[in-house]
């Protein structure tokens, strides 16, 4: 294979160490590079029990599919011009600790934390996240940081609203299934919109792009509920289910504490969330 490995620490999430395959030169900045999150491949270990070749063996087909050219994002964070056409925001978490420093505006218990797209690969998506240490080597404001990512955003990763029948056909089509026969295993699901980007990755901030609620309240009503499914995607139902706010809320802290269902870097919060009055506030 001749390649080279080592342990880091991913600039934009103090949590997330990888395995870092890189082939061709001695630098991060060489020919091709790949990522391996450590945590999921012990993960794997633990559950499955491979052999030590079996380990190899994936490692290097996942690299052979997944490596990309290394762009020298070190360099990009040098420059505004070089950023500002690759700046969005994810949504979080205001405790979150990997956030801590970064650029960032409040939506009630939420953030938008503005990022630097580096890359996408089939195994997601690199970025950067904005520190605010960064605002005076640009000789910029937050609030135009936010404002640059807000704006690029639904460019660089367009909204994707559909409904939880078609997403499941979706997913049929993708994963080898019968659509016919989800949508019979749907026919009694709540009336449920899920709100994502055409990438997945960081999906739920489409949520805030400019007139997407407005959009969702011309589709199901002016007033609805709003399940933070994780970092990823919002579940949005209509106005009905807020009476059942408080148990969908201990659905929701249940399922974030389950490991075998979301990692918790990727837990939003609690509980649900409320659009009423042309305002999204939390539900407790």
């Amino acid at each position: 294979m001749g390649c080279k490995t080592e342990i880091i620490e991913v600039p934009d999430n103090s949590e997330s160490t990888r395995l870092l395959v890189k082939k061709g030169e001695k630098n991060v900045g060489g020919k091709t590079v790949m990522a391996i999150e450590l945590d999921s491949l012990y993960e794997g270990f633990m559950k499955y029990h491979p052999l030590l070749q079996e380990i190899v063996n994936f490692i290097h087909n996942t690299f052979e599919e997944n490596k990309i050219v290394a762009p020298e994002y070190k360099h990009w964070t040098e420059s505004w011009d070089e950023v500002k056409d690759r700046l969005y925001f994810s949504v979080h978490n205001r405790n979150d600790p990997s956030i801590q420093g970064a650029v960032w505006k409040e939506v009630d218990d939420l953030v938008l934390v503005a990022r630097v797209y580096v890359e996408s690969s089939s195994s997601g998506i690199l970025s950067l996240i904005v520190k605010k240490d960064l605002l005076e080597k640009w000789n910029v404001s937050e609030e135009e940081v936010i404002q640059t990512a807000k704006k690029n955003a639904p460019k660089l990763f367009p909204v994707k609203i559909n409904s939880a029948d078609g997403f499941m056909k979706e997913a049929a089509r993708n994963f080898g299934g019968n659509p016919k026969e989800i949508s019979e295993l749907s026919a009694d699901c709540p009336p449920m919109i899920i709100v994502t980007t055409e990438k997945g990755a960081h999906g739920a901030a489409a949520l805030f792009y400019d007139h997407v609620l407005e959009t969702l309240s011309e589709m199901i009503g002016d007033t609805f509920f709003i399940i933070p499914s994780s970092i990823n995607e919002f579940f949005i139902l209509p106005k009905e289910y807020i009476s059942f706010a408080d148990d969908i809320s201990r659905i929701i802290e249940e399922t974030n504490h389950d490991l075998n269902a979301i990692s918790a870097k990727e837990v939003l919060s609690n509980h649900g969330y409320i659009f009423r009055d042309g305002k999204f506030s939390s539900c407790v």
